[in-house]
């Protein structure tokens, strides 16, 4: 560039950071767009972009800018950082991933980058490496709120309910208006069966966020607390203005007979697994004689699931198919287990794997056949079928509603189930 070039894009450049500091984002982006008119081998222009695209909901357009920045200067840490985050906000975990992995690479124990990385780990439900990477973060900036979130979220999930509950505290005390920790803390205390504290959780997650994932989660703990006039208010409040689609669907079946709001609540569930699940290449065909069913649940103890599923593994004909459980819940000695254990050709305790691992198992078993039996009732693991390891994928027993899903091709059911008015609400053939 020129002088004259030099001093008018720094002027420019100036400008359209004042403009982002000040929360302009549409003056923002003009700005650095006439910056990038000048100069457009600006590396920090690009990165400046990106953030003000995202912080807009611009999401493709900020995960290009990073892109564009890191072509330019490949060991650019922001931009990395900044593009981990994006591509995870994208649904792209395993991207987000690599591309956080190389920020570490070049910057060492970044707080943010390890936070980040975790939130990465837990979207492809790699808990143990996440909890790793959460309390690095924590050692490197023990006031850093959402590393305490993040690790809360993480020992929520690996069962440790005290210990989720006490970052998801500190989180909120460090960072009162960090919605997330309000949501992680409600859930845990929900888990937990105490179901008026959650509530209020619930409430101020609610206050801070007004969007369909906090309404539901106090719509549910109202149900729970069989408060049905602030139910009722909660409920009105999503149809007349958030929308029913971002609300579970397994609540949604308390207080909605409408199949329509089910279908379009389990359409944008599906829609969050199918951006998070790794897909497998497709299957070939497996040469084996007997034909390989993997029924896959958390409920392998004392559950409702138990009282209906062992008789059916049972009487398998044993000449025509080879019968696999795969376990995500607890490993409970119960009557109940050990007849599925017995009726089983090989039962997998997967608890430890990620939904990618079970689905990468379940593919080198060659598995014709895959069987769902949680659908997205609690403790679900939907995201290893998203990764599509099994020819046919079925949705039985355990939820008795669409998936919405286009990974899923049957749901088992009878006319009891699935009236002949509402079969075209369903995703699935019906078998």
């Amino acid at each position: 560039m020129s002088p004259a070039e030099s001093a008018r894009f720094e002027r420019l450049f100036g400008q359209a950071r004042a403009r982002h500091e000040a929360g302009d984002s549409p003056g923002a982006v003009n700005g650095y767009l006439q910056c990038l008119s000048v100069n457009p081998d600006a590396p920090e222009v690009y990165n400046n972009l990106g953030t003000v695209l995202d912080r807009s909901g611009r999401l493709a357009e900020a995960i290009d800018a990073f892109q564009r920045a890191l072509a330019l200067k490949p060991d650019y840490v922001r931009a990395l950082n900044n593009l981990g985050k994006a591509l995870r906000q994208a649904g792209q975990a395993a991207a987000a991933c690599a591309t956080l992995e190389r920020a570490l690479a070049l910057a060492g124990n970044n707080p943010l980058t390890l936070t980040n990385l975790g939130f990465a780990l837990l979207d492809l439900g790699r808990v143990e490496e996440a909890l790793a990477r959460l309390r690095s973060a924590i050692d490197a900036s023990p006031g850093l709120a959402e590393a305490h979130q993040g690790l809360g979220h993480a020992l929520h999930l690996s069962g440790d309910t005290s210990g989720a509950l006490g970052q998801a505290r500190l989180a909120i005390e460090l960072k009162p208006d960090l919605t997330a920790a309000h949501l992680l803390a409600g859930r845990v205390l929900y888990s937990r069966g105490e179901f008026e504290d959650a509530t209020a959780s619930f409430e101020r997650a609610v206050e801070l966020s007004p969007d369909p994932q906090c309404i539901s989660e106090a719509l549910d703990t109202h149900m729970r607390l069989c408060a049905w006039p602030a139910a009722s208010r909660v409920l009105e409040r999503l149809r007349g203005g958030a929308g029913l689609a971002g609300v579970n669907t397994f609540v949604l079946f308390s207080v909605s007979d409408d199949p329509g709001e089910h279908l379009r609540s389990a359409r944008t569930q599906a829609q969050v697994v199918t951006r998070t699940a790794a897909q497998l290449p497709a299957p070939p065909k497996f040469a084996h004689g007997r034909l390989r069913v993997a029924y896959l649940s958390a409920d392998y103890h004392e559950h409702a699931t138990m009282s209906l599923i062992p008789e059916v593994f049972e009487l398998h004909d044993r000449s025509a198919f080879d019968v696999f459980a795969v376990s995500f819940g607890p490993d409970a000695d119960t009557p109940a287990r050990r007849r599925i254990v017995s009726a089983s050709e090989r039962f997998v305790d997967a608890r430890p794997l990620s939904d990618a691992e079970i689905a990468r198992w379940l593919r080198d078993q060659e598995v014709d056949i895959a069987v769902d039996l949680k659908g997205y009732t609690a403790n679900a693991r939907a995201g290893v079928l998203g990764c599509r390891p099994a020819p046919i994928q079925v949705n039985y027993l355990g939820f008795p509603g669409t998936m919405g899903a286009p990974f899923i091709d049957y749901i088992i059911a009878d006319e009891f189930l699935i009236p002949e008015p509402d079969r075209q609400f369903y995703e699935e053939k019906i078998a």
